[in-house]
């Protein structure tokens, strides 16, 4: 597989190494991964700051994965702003194809789309044998994730950092390391580098439930509790860490009463 060049076009500035964002990135991995990149403005950022921080070291070579839909028209010409962006950094780059989605009764098209990408996904980086996929997952996107789940009666548990997802593809190793920083945080990235990202105009669509919480729901919490976020968030990790105590607990409980016998487990109801 071709290795990220060693000589970047972009320019060096001293004040991308000093966002908050390049920080969350230096260190993150330290093997070959993919990046996964829409070309929007997360993911432009995530690939600036990779580029910058493998220019300097920080992390390991990777390549850049663009995933098309094909559900619009544009969307040939976004794989390909892309793939410039990628030349201009000497990165490599793969362009990945999914067949448009249809209704799936009981399924979200969101779902089905972030399914189908991720299996996609997980095919490419197993065929290269890389290790994990990198995506550009924000706060933002880990309080709407949370939101999300609490309405729909689900665990509020959010992303986590890494994590992975088994297929019929095989497993999927994802890797997130900008959960700690903000839209903004990566917006002033591309502020910083003179740089553009693609505007989906699909991602102002509220009839996708996501959009919805995006630009509706946590406006409108906000309003009442400014700077909720935090305080959710914080919730969400403490609901964690009695989950894993309580877990703890029933595991050394199931340990010191459990009595194995021949064929099988007694427990004492006396105890």
């Amino acid at each position: 597989m071709p290795q990220p060049s060693s000589s970047w076009n972009l320019p060096l500035d001293r004040a991308l190494v000093r966002l908050r964002a390049y920080r969350q990135i230096s260190g993150a991995w330290n093997e070959t991964v993919a990046l996964a990149c829409s070309g929007g403005v997360d993911s432009t950022a995530l690939v600036i700051l990779a580029s910058e921080a493998f220019r300097r070291g920080k992390v390991a070579p990777f390549v850049v994965f663009h995933v098309d839909h094909l559900s619009r028209p544009e969307s040939s010409l976004e794989a390909n702003v892309v793939r410039v962006l990628c030349e201009e950094s000497g990165v490599p780059f793969a362009a990945l194809t999914v067949a448009e989605t249809g209704p799936v009764p009981g399924r979200s098209i969101e779902d089905l789309w972030r399914e189908r990408r991720y299996r996609e996904l997980a095919r490419a980086a197993s065929a290269l044998g890389l290790g994990a996929v990198v995506t550009a997952h924000t706060r933002d996107d880990q309080v709407e994730t949370v939101l999300m789940r609490v309405f729909s009666g689900s665990s509020p548990g959010g992303m986590s950092i890494y994590t992975h997802l088994d297929g019929s593809d095989g497993r999927l190793n994802l890797l997130r390391p900008l959960l700690g920083v903000t839209r903004q945080d990566l917006e002033e990235v591309l502020t910083v580098s003179a740089a553009t990202a693609i505007i989906d105009p699909s991602n102002a669509d509220i009839a996708y439930r996501r959009n919805a919480v995006q630009h509706e729901v946590v406006p409108a919490i906000q309003r009442v509790f400014p700077g909720f976020e935090e305080a959710l968030l914080r919730s969400v990790e403490l609901a964690k860490t009695d989950a894993l105590y309580c877990d703890g607990q029933a595991a050394g409980a199931y340990t010191r009463l459990r009595e194995i016998i021949p064929g099988g487990i007694r427990f004492d109801r006396a105890l």
